[in-house]
């Protein structure tokens, strides 16, 4: 299923909500992994440090799971070796935070003068770490899953729909070249200019609708009304003040080339991908 997905980069899910998960996840502890009920639980003296602790703790182990995994699908992505990789996660994205969050537990609870063995630490919030951190990893996986799969139905689509070769006016003369010689397709005046990755243009027919239409989308993209890019033509892109992205092009002097504001998400995830 995940066949052809190189340099994947998924949009996950903690970007948005990581911020609202851990602490959530840091307060269930207090609740969840402590027989006291609730009443006695806010009164302890040490309730309010319990809070901070756990928020503290939760959202650290976040943000070394965001990495992890991001760093992870870089070195070892999944279709590549999928027990490689299951093996590395469990590792250092199960065992490797489970122990260390025991471990700042355990100081934390010998800070505030608490006995270790009088505490629920091994019998209640130990396997309710690893529940999570399961749960956790397995919604990262899934949402790589999900992507990667969404991806590879893109692609086919792709590929069923656009063209291998073009057919390019050359003068008087109609010649056939392949589209990975295409550089970007420019339109000025009315007039449309197809520029090539070897340094050469040619006066064609028809509109950037119709060079859209055909072109393969996971190679081109349509910047704004008068161009069409090669992600490979791409030198790179510069924000703007004004929220715009501004994109340098390869052996291309001409004007400069801006991407509305409402496309730059687009096109980033597109030149990302």
């Amino acid at each position: 299923m995940l066949h052809n997905s190189h340099n994947i980069s998924p949009p996950y899910f903690d970007r948005k909500l990581g911020w609202i998960i851990y602490p959530i996840l840091g307060i269930s502890f207090i609740f969840f992994a402590n027989d006291n009920d609730f009443k006695t639980l806010v009164q302890l003296p040490s309730f309010k440090w319990d809070v901070v602790f756990s928020i503290f703790a939760a959202s650290l182990i976040g943000f070394y799971l965001a990495w992890l995994t991001r760093y992870l699908d870089k070195k070892h992505p999944w279709e590549k070796d999928l027990k490689k990789r299951a093996s590395w996660q469990v590792l250092l994205g199960i065992l490797a935070p489970l122990f260390f969050s025991i471990g700042l537990e355990v100081i934390y609870l010998q800070a505030i003068d608490i006995n270790i063995r009088q505490s629920g630490i091994l019998i209640l919030e130990l396997p309710l770490s690893f529940l999570y951190l399961f749960i956790i990893n397995l919604l990262f996986y899934l949402n790589y899953i999900s992507f990667a799969y969404q991806k590879n139905l893109r692609s086919k689509s792709t590929e069923t729909t656009s063209v291998e070769k073009v057919k390019i006016l050359e003068g008087a003369k109609e010649n056939l070249i392949p589209v990975h010689h295409i550089s970007f397709i420019r339109s000025t005046e009315k007039t449309l200019w197809l520029h090539t990755f070897q340094d050469k243009q040619f006066f064609q027919n028809g509109t950037l609708n119709d060079w859209e239409a055909k072109l393969p989308k996971q190679f081109f993209y349509r910047l704004n009304r008068q161009f069409i890019v090669h992600r490979d033509a791409i030198e790179n892109i510069e924000p703007t003040a004004t929220r715009r992205l501004k994109v340098v092009l390869k052996n291309f002097n001409g004007e400069d080339i801006f991407i509305p504001k409402t496309k730059a998400t687009a096109f980033r995830n597109w030149w990302q991908s």
